[in-house]
C-alpha cells in the first residue's frame, strides 16, 4: 500500500502516487520510480491487448448469435480473425480520446464494473457446469473446483460492493451509473431481439417441415 511509504499530504499532492511511493521506499531513487512506471505501462499494454482480442471475439459471437449485425461476424479467410469486429473496435478506440478526460474516466470506471460482472457470471457458470456437466471434455481441470469457484464469486461480489454509492471508490450518478444502465438496457434489447429472431426462424423451419411431410403423406 502507498500509505506505508507516504503520508496523507504526500498522497494528496502526488500526481503519480505509486511511483512516488516506490521512489521514497528506495531512498529517493529516481530509477526505482521509473522502473515502476515502465512496469505499469507494460501491464496496461498487456491488458489492452487481451481486452482487444476478447472484445473483438465477443462482438463476433454476438453477431453470430444474431444480437448484432451479421457483417460483424465476418472471418478473415487466411488468419481466421473477426475482421470487421476488429476494425470496429479500432475505430471506436481511435475516436474515444476526443471525448475528453472526464468521459474517458466515466467509461473506464463503468467498464471496470462491467468486467467484474462478466467475471462473476463466468465464476457462476464454472460451478454450474462442473455440477451439471461433470463429464464434459476439459483441456484443463482446476483442483478443488468448489472452493475456487466459491472464492471467485465471493471476491467478485466484494469488489462489486466497492462500486456502490457512498463509498470512496463508489461510482458517480448520473454519469457512470447512467452508462452502466444504458449497457444493461442495450444488452437486454439485443438479447430479446436475438431470441425473437431465433423463435421466428424455428417456427418457419417447423412450418416448412410439416408442409413437406404432409405433402409426402398426401401423395
Amino acid at each position: 500500500s502507498t500509505s506505508v511509504a507516504l503520508n496523507s499530504n504526500e498522497i494528496n499532492s502526488s500526481s503519480l502516487v505509486a511511483a512516488d511511493a516506490m521512489k521514497k521506499m528506495f531512498g529517493n531513487s529516481v530509477a526505482a520510480s521509473k522502473i515502476l512506471i515502465l512496469a505499469g505501462i507494460g501491464g496496461i499494454l498487456t491488458s489492452w491487448n487481451s481486452f482487444f482480442m476478447g472484445g473483438s471475439r465477443a462482438i463476433y459471437s454476438m453477431a453470430e448469435a444474431g444480437m448484432l449485425p451479421k457483417f460483424l461476424a465476418k472471418i478473415h479467410p487466411k488468419y481466421k480473425t473477426p475482421t470487421n469486429a476488429i476494425v470496429l473496435i479500432g475505430l471506436v478506440s481511435s475516436i474515444a480520446p476526443f471525448f475528453g478526460e472526464k468521459m474517458l474516466v466515466w467509461l473506464s470506471n463503468a467498464g471496470g464494473f462491467g468486467i467484474l460482472i462478466s467475471y462473476l457470471l463466468v465464476s457462476i457458470s464454472f460451478l454450474v457446469l462442473r455440477k451439471k456437466e461433470p463429464d464434459m471434455e476439459r483441456p484443463y481441470k482446476v483442483k478443488h473446483p468448489k472452493f475456487v469457484g466459491t472464492m471467485a464469486i465471493v471476491l467478485c461480489i466484494g469488489m462489486l460492493l466497492m462500486f456502490m454509492p457512498g463509498l470512496p471508490s463508489g461510482l458517480s450518478w448520473p454519469y457512470e451509473w447512467g452508462i452502466i444502465l444504458a449497457w444493461f438496457l442495450l444488452g437486454g434489447i439485443f438479447y430479446l431481439a436475438a431470441a425473437n429472431k431465433a423463435s421466428n426462424e424455428s417456427k418457419s423451419t417447423k412450418y416448412k417441415d410439416d408442409y413437406y411431410t404432409n405433402k409426402k403423406v398426401s401423395v
